[in-house]
Order: C-alpha cells, then sequence, then structure tokens
C-alpha cells in the first residue's frame, strides 16, 4: 500500500510540473500571433513574460495584460486596452487553462480533468499558493486510497474445498 501511495504521489507530482510546463508553452505559441496582431512590436518578449506568468496561480499571464491595458488608459488609448484585455484576455489568459490542463490532466496527473480542477480550486482556496501542487496531490491520493480499498473489498475469497 506505501508504494502504491509513492508510485501515485510520484506520478502525480510529475505530471503537475508537466502540466504547468505545456501550460506555459502553450500560452507562449498562443500569445505570439495574439500580440503580433495587436501590433506590438516585442512580441517574443511579451510571450514569453506571459509563459513565464503562467506559473502564478489564478492571475497568471492576466497580471501582463492588466498592466498593459494600463498603459494604454494612461496614454489615452481606451480602445487598445480594451482590445488587448478582451482579446489577450480570452487568447492569452483563458484559452490555454481550458484547451491544455484538462487534456493534459489525465494524460499526465492520471485523475480527470474535473478531479484535477476540484483539487486545485480547492487546494488554492484552502492552502493558498501551495495548494495548486498540494490540493491536486491530495485528491490523487484520496483516489488511489479508494481504488486500493475498492480492490480490497471486491476481492473474492477462494473457498477451500470440503470433506464430505
Amino acid at each position: 500500500m506505501a508504494k502504491a501511495f509513492n508510485r501515485r504521489a510520484r506520478n502525480t507530482l510529475f505530471g503537475i510540473y508537466i502540466l504547468q510546463a505545456a501550460t506555459a508553452v502553450g500560452t507562449f505559441l498562443i500569445a505570439l500571433p495574439v500580440f503580433v496582431l495587436l501590433g506590438y512590436e516585442s512580441v517574443l518578449t511579451l510571450s514569453t513574460i506571459a509563459a513565464i506568468l503562467q506559473f502564478i496561480p489564478i492571475l497568471g499571464p492576466s497580471v501582463l495584460l492588466v498592466v498593459i491595458a494600463v498603459f494604454h488608459l494612461a496614454a489615452d488609448e481606451i480602445v487598445r486596452a480594451l482590445l488587448v484585455l478582451g482579446v489577450g484576455g480570452f487568447f492569452v489568459a483563458w484559452l490555454p487553462d481550458i484547451l491544455i490542463r484538462p487534456r493534459l490532466a489525465r494524460r499526465t496527473a492520471n485523475l480527470s480533468g474535473g478531479v484535477y480542477f476540484i483539487g486545485f480550486v480547492g487546494g488554492l482556496l484552502s492552502m493558498g499558493a501551495i495548494g495548486v501542487i498540494a490540493g491536486p496531490l491530495v485528491v490523487a491520493l484520496v483516489v488511489e486510497a479508494a481504488s486500493l480499498l475498492s480492490e480490497e473489498l471486491n476481492a473474492v475469497p477462494v473457498e477451500e474445498p470440503r470433506d464430505s
């Protein structure tokens, strides 16, 4: 049983880190054309910053988009500020999380997207930033415990032959 928990914890942690990295790469790849279409010159820099910010729970690339929008507002460019918040918010901040995380959660962490989401949000709300990792890990260990218990309870005992 301890080996099963160790294996599940190791695989889940590895999966979470791979999931984070894949989401960051996806964010970078999506952000490149978005920043080009929005007319920015430093698209590689902005896309890289967006990808790095993907490692910050909940806020992520939204921080970058808000900073850019504030600069546009300060320059009295209201339409550009709204565009960067709307278009950038959808494609750069939201879309990578929706497209990549649920699909890879099953493959990398061996958790369904819904269970991963529950662990992610529950961990974040109960433990803060560390909960982004600890939440899905705890959920994965509970799933493993339930699986082990189910196997134990469903084991059919072998009856010994009776002497007549």
